[in-house]
């Protein structure tokens, strides 16, 4: 009680809740606008976003599968159960695509709704911790921070897994650092009641989830296997511990309230930060629920690291463990229980052996080599331009003291990127953006660090100031010296050459491309900017930035300085998000191929069943369903011309063709003329041929040769075959618009 009446008392600002919703305007600002403007990228927003699509036609609940169902040859499916990701993205795209209907807009949504959340959450918690500014600043430096933007784009699972990291440790923050504040019984039963409906969203319906599709397989009796196939017993296990948990909140509450006729200030209080604390917990499970094991081992060891090293083990009594633990298994862990009982042992070796120990061992898909220096380049182009403080920061923890409640806080954020950093360095396995969960720990360090450089006097601060123009004019330089870096920062493959020239949708040649058929006018008028192209751009920042940045000479003019790099650092997000990955989806994405294809060929219906599993919520509701058109949503669309996919690596052709395109390997030519192309068909038809560049001249000279072959089976097994009728294929280009994806059509000479 003594140490808590002696801790200072928060004072709330003044139109607090007007920033807050200036707040959220500005992250819907940087994170909406032209969603699903352009096509989803390969191979992660289109391969996550075809599992989505199927789970939905499959009316499937916990079991993502990947890939065609059809046999072709003596070669088995090439489809399987999709064990390589958790849930989380699945789930929060099927609600969106049953919301507002199968769309690029709808399949990024739940992406960008988390980014806009974690911009949300460090404004509210270092806006509580510290004061406005510094909330503003931590706001605006993540939210500009450039790997945090184009992910934020980017419908894979690293914005599900950082997002949810990022709020569970700001409640962790809060909860344990905040000051003393007063809050009145209004505010008190509100917070109480928000908390209680939001734990219930984000369990009950997994649980439901669950109930449903775990079921009794057929041939198994015995005990064990009953209960752990019934998912009736599953929603009354976590319903039991949701029950415990509200019981040893409830009841002390009650008792409270009882014995001192209402609620004290100091209980209110203490309760509130227990909310926090559990909503810790709650996001902690969201991100192993995005990612993995990762979701809950990071935080737990950046918050054990903090503890030995501050040696503030007392800490550990108010840090809600026993309730937290409670919390995190019934958000968190439903579906994991649930894919161990029903997939075991397949799921835990592709999952937990291959997907994580593997990774980290002995490396899975490796491109990236280097150690400690390797993320050093990455970090800096993914936060430009605030990394230019980092140096002056980093060696200002030279002479660190841990006194002050703001110590032990630059301590946490220091040990949140030290440990992530240090994590994936010694991975075996290496992206460009695998230190993406470093990310915001430094940026809410940057943010306090320019709180206190702002006011900083005598020569350190000038030789700071120094450093950090010498600092924003390297990687401006670097930037400048090779335009793919932006792009490699949440893309694969960084070999894949990048668009210049006549190959960049603004030249003449495009006039009449589909893809500036389809763009919408804001992103027609923007390519036509020539101030916008890349190397222009990044000069007028370098320049812009070098000049005001002269400005942190002097300490009274540091905070214009400051403002001068905030506009610039929301200008270079929205050009990144508006102009520079619009400009780049031709050739990244495969949706223009497939809108040649469904423009050309001869439409079936799906079947009714199938067709009313797209049919979104907006589109029954009359008032909005102007909500659907403007998303550019579609049903699930079927060509009487089949369309095969040549010699593949690739995951777009599988989402934008709905899951119908034939993938052939080498081998599986003959079988498919002779068994899949006539098949249904009472004429020859034409049929179409996606590849990579280059992959059509190849089929063509393959082409008339194996249909000879397919005939001569054709003849002894079924000489009334169609596919007798066929002379020879007449092979011709119907889309060569992208640097790497290309469409012919075969057309039957009879």
């Amino acid at each position: 009680r003594d140490d808590y009446a002696s801790m200072p008392l928060v004072e709330r600002p003044p139109n607090l809740w007007r920033h807050r919703i200036f707040a959220l305007l500005f992250a819907c600002a940087v994170f909406l606008p032209n969603l699903g403007s352009f096509g989803l990228w390969d191979p992660w927003e289109t391969h996550y976003g075809e599992v989505t699509r199927d789970m939905i036609e499959r009316d499937a609940a916990i079991s993502p599968y990947w890939g065609s169902r059809a046999r072709i040859g003596t070669r088995p499916p090439q489809g399987n159960w999709f064990w390589s990701k958790p849930i989380y993205i699945f789930w929060s795209e099927q609600l969106t695509i049953r919301l507002f209907g199968l769309s690029e807009f709808s399949v990024r949504l739940p992406v960008a709704l988390l980014a806009i959340a974690a911009v949300l959450i460090a404004f509210w918690s270092f806006s509580t911790l510290i004061d406005l500014r510094t909330g503003w600043l931590a706001a605006v430096i993540l939210a500009t921070s450039p790997m945090f933007f184009f992910i934020g784009r980017q419908a894979q699972t690293d914005m599900p897994f950082v997002g949810s990291l990022t709020i569970a440790l700001c409640f962790f923050l809060v909860g344990i650092f905040k000051r003393r504040q007063i809050w009145s019984d209004r505010s008190f039963f509100g917070i109480t009641a928000a908390t209680s409906i939001f734990f219930l969203l984000n369990t009950v319906p997994q649980w439901a989830v669950v109930a449903r599709d775990l079921q009794r397989p057929a041939g198994k009796k015995d005990v064990i296997s009953l209960i752990l196939h019934n998912g009736t017993l599953h929603f009354i296990f976590y319903a039991v511990i949701a029950l415990i948990i509200v019981l040893t909140l409830a009841i002390p509450m009650v008792r409270h309230h009882h014995r001192n006729k209402g609620f004290s200030d100091e209980f209110k209080d203490r309760a509130i930060r227990r909310y926090y604390l559990l909503l810790f917990y709650l996001f902690a499970g969201h991100a192993t629920m995005a990612k993995g094991l990762l979701g809950f081992m990071l935080p737990g060891a950046i918050i054990f690291f903090f503890v030995a090293v501050s040696t503030r083990w007392r800490l550990l009594a108010r840090a809600e463990i026993f309730r937290g633990i409670g919390v995190f298994l019934i958000a968190g862990c439903p579906w994991y229980i649930a894919m161990f009982v029903k997939h075991h042992p397949g799921f835990y070796q592709r999952f937990v052996i291959h997907d994580h120990f593997n990774r980290l061992g002995s490396g899975v898909h490796q491109i990236d080599t280097g150690m400690f220096e390797h993320f050093i380049k990455w970090l800096g182009i993914g936060m430009f331009p605030w990394v230019a403080f980092v140096p002056v920061l980093l060696a200002g923890f030279a002479r660190f003291r841990l006194r002050t409640r703001d110590d032990a806080l630059k301590l946490f954020l220091l040990l949140w990127f030290f440990v992530s950093y240090t994590l994936f360095t010694v991975s075996s396995t290496k992206f460009h953006h695998y230190i993406f969960p470093a990310l915001p720990g430094l940026a809410f360090l940057i943010a306090l660090f320019i709180r206190e450089f702002e006011g900083s006097q005598g020569w350190q601060a000038r030789f700071g100031a120094f450093v950090v123009i010498g600092m924003f004019g390297l990687v401006a330089y670097n930037l400048l010296a090779d335009p793919q870096h932006f792009r490699n920062l949440f893309t694969y493959q960084y070999s894949r050459k990048m668009a210049h020239g006549d190959q960049l949708p603004y030249t003449a040649a495009w006039a009449d491309s589909i893809f500036l058929a389809e763009t919408n006018g804001i992103l027609r008028a923007l390519i036509k900017w020539e101030w916008l192209r890349y190397e222009t751009f990044i000069k007028l920042i370098g320049v812009v930035g070098s000049v005001g940045l002269l400005s942190f000479l002097i300490a009274r003019t540091r905070r214009y300085g400051v403002y001068l790099l905030g506009a610039l650092a929301v200008v270079v997000a929205l050009w990144g998000l508006n102009y520079y990955m619009p400009l780049l989806s031709p050739h990244w994405s495969q949706k223009y191929l497939f809108d040649k294809y469904y423009s050309e060929c001869e439409r079936i219906p799906p079947k009714p069943l199938v067709r009313e599993k797209f049919v979104p919520l907006v589109r029954k509701i009359p008032g909005l369903r102007w909500i659907y058109k403007a998303t550019h949503a579609r049903n699930k669309q079927i060509c009487r011309e089949k369309i095969v996919g040549w010699l593949l690596t690739w995951r777009g052709e599988t989402f934008y063709s709905h899951n119908t395109l034939y993938k052939l390997e080498s081998d599986q030519l003959v079988p498919f003329l002779r068994d899949v192309y006539p098949k249904g068909d009472s004429r020859p038809m034409a049929f179409y041929i996606f590849g990579v560049k280059g992959g059509v001249n190849g089929f063509k000279a393959r082409l008339n040769n194996d249909l000879r072959k397919a005939q001569n089976e054709m003849r002894r097994r079924d000489p009334g075959s169609i596919l007798l009728q066929v002379k020879r294929f007449n092979v011709t280009m119907a889309f060569s618009e992208s640097m790497y994806f290309e469409l012919g059509v075969a057309t039957p000479v009879l």
